[in-house]
């Protein structure tokens, strides 16, 4: 359903868009195929009240922490992950691999900031970089702008920063890859799925 008050439930993981929600910088979440926001109704905080869908309007039943932390999948299914076998420090690549759950270093927190981090630090862009193929790695969560990202409703990662989003060079799939900004495009290298 996508109509204002369509009720939510749990529900097999089959890919449509009623299951799709995108954490927006107000704390909200968006489902884009309805264009509405996981709500509570009549700002209801008695246990068992069942969520709906509602336009998006940045009151405060409206407004949930995705803090739990999980992978971010990317091209091809690969994950997020830093270089170095979970042993990874400030300065390490972020890059993409094949997942493993038990990997911690592909276990991302979406912070308030709209930082994300793994392992006491943030996904950071190298230099607080802005331009065309500036590098990612992992670095001290430092609030710099090079260490924000918002998710587009298109599945993309944009940096406010540099107006640029996380990207794949070349669209290549093989593990190790690191990971840039680039001009967002909507491409296929450009599409993450933050999973908490």
């Amino acid at each position: 359903g996508t109509a204002n008050g369509t009720l939510l439930e749990l529900w097999d993981c089959n890919g449509v868009g009623g299951q799709v929600w995108v954490t927006q910088a107000d704390g909200s979440l968006l489902n884009p195929q309805s264009g509405r926001c996981i709500d509570d109704p009549y700002d209801n905080t008695t246990n068992g009240t069942q969520l709906q869908i509602w336009d998006c309007n940045g009151s405060v039943q409206q407004k949930y922490s995705v803090n739990g932390g999980g992978p971010i999948i990317g091209p091809a299914g690969k994950c997020l992950d830093v270089a170095g076998e979970d042993n990874g420090g400030a300065g390490n690549i972020v890059q993409i691999f094949d997942c493993f759950p038990w990997e911690g270093d592909q276990h991302w927190y979406h912070n308030s900031n709209g930082s994300l981090s793994t392992r006491g630090l943030c996904l950071d862009i190298d230099g607080n970089g802005t331009a065309n193929g500036t590098l990612l790695e992992l670095w001290t969560c430092n609030g710099v702008g090079g260490q924000v990202g918002v998710q587009q409703t298109n599945g993309s990662l944009e940096n406010p920063q540099s107006g640029r989003c996380i990207d794949l060079p070349y669209d290549n799939t093989s593990n190790s890859v690191q990971l840039q900004i680039w001009d967002c495009n909507g491409s296929a290298q450009q599409m993450w799925a933050l999973h908490s």
